[in-house]
Order: C-alpha cells, then sequence, then structure tokens
C-alpha cells in the first residue's frame, strides 16, 4: 500500500465498486439519496421517511464494497473538515473544530509568546479566520465558529489587538459586516 499508485488505484476502485452497485438499484431507489466520496470518506444524505432506508443502509454497508474493504461509521455530524446539521429541508454548516468549548484535544497553532515570527502568527490567524469564513453556510454559523476559533487563540495569549486587526482584515476581504461582530465579541472573550 505504499506504493505512489495506491491512493488513485484504491480511489478508481471504490469507484468502480459503487457504479456497479449502483446499476442494481431501481430508479425510485436512487432518488431517495445523494452520496459523495471523497478519497476514503463517504457523505450519504437520504430521505427519513417513505422507503426503506434502514434496509438500504444495511446493503450498501454490505454489498457494495468487495472484501476485504468495508465502511466504518464515523460522527454523523462531521464529513472531512465540516461540521454540519440538517434542520427541515435546510442544511447547516461550518469548519469542524474538535477543540470546541475549550476542550483541548489537539495542538494547531503557536503560543503568542513562543518564537514563532510574530508575522507567521498574524498570517496563522487571519488564514483560520478565512477559512471560518469559507467553510460556514451563514452569517450564524460564521459568527459561532470563529468565536470557537478565538477562544483557542486567546488561550494561547493572543492579544485582542491583533485579533481586532486580524477581524478588521478579514472583513475587507471577504465583504462580510459580521466579522465586526465577530471583533466584538472577541473584546467579550480577551482582555
Amino acid at each position: 500500500m505504499r506504493d505512489a499508485l495506491s491512493p488513485g488505484m484504491t480511489i478508481g476502485t471504490c469507484g468502480w465498486m459503487e457504479r456497479d452497485w449502483m446499476e442494481g438499484l431501481s430508479a425510485s431507489t436512487r432518488k431517495q439519496f445523494k452520496a459523495a466520496r471523497y478519497m476514503d470518506d463517504i457523505l450519504l444524505v437520504m430521505r427519513s421517511h417513505g422507503w426503506h432506508k434502514d434496509r438500504f443502509c444495511e446493503a450498501f454497508q454490505s454489498e457494495c464494497y468487495m472484501p476485504p474493504l468495508k465502511l466504518e461509521a464515523q460522527a454523523g455530524d462531521t464529513f472531512l473538515e465540516t461540521t454540519f446539521r440538517i434542520e427541515g429541508d435546510a442544511m447547516h454548516f461550518r469548519l469542524k473544530n474538535v477543540n470546541k468549548d475549550g476542550a483541548k484535544q489537539v495542538w494547531r497553532y503557536h503560543a503568542y509568546d513562543s518564537y514563532t515570527p510574530i508575522t507567521q502568527k498574524r498570517s496563522t490567524l487571519v488564514a483560520v479566520l478565512k477559512k471560518v469564513d469559507k467553510m460556514a453556510s451563514s452569517d450564524g454559523e460564521r459568527m459561532e465558529s470563529a468565536v470557537d476559533k478565538l477562544r483557542e487563540f486567546q488561550k494561547l495569549g493572543y492579544p485582542l489587538g491583533e485579533v481586532m486587526r486580524a477581524c478588521g482584515r478579514v472583513a475587507v476581504e471577504q465583504g462580510r459586516g459580521v466579522w465586526f461582530a465577530v471583533a466584538a465579541a472577541a473584546t467579550r472573550l480577551i482582555r
């Protein structure tokens, strides 16, 4: 598996197995779901009622891929770097953050008082906020996700001035006024 061709071969093989399995489904069943795969991660969105979704899920997990390949279940609200939820007919999403609510599960950024150059710290902060901006479905999701990220930077000692500067830059470059509200929320976080 450490061969340079392995990822491409695996992706192609999975695509072939999925297409072969899909050809065996009825047209009415194919209308009940949408699926997307990126490398070895699959997102499957289905109607919640009006068809045999449990039977479909069981068949997908047991019949789609030939041994030794098999699906492993993951958290139902995360796909790659995105956390999402479905409410009615709408999907809301934002940047995944395993360090949300103060839990430090993954070390990601340098402390402000580290020997890392200040330009790198500033660039990292702005890049993170731009990623938050890009991966949010609405201003509400953007705000909540940004405040979670800024809590991480606050714990790393980033001063309010740096955070305000970064929020202002993202507001101007992305053209979204919500970043001024994020900056205001940051003033309550960082003192």
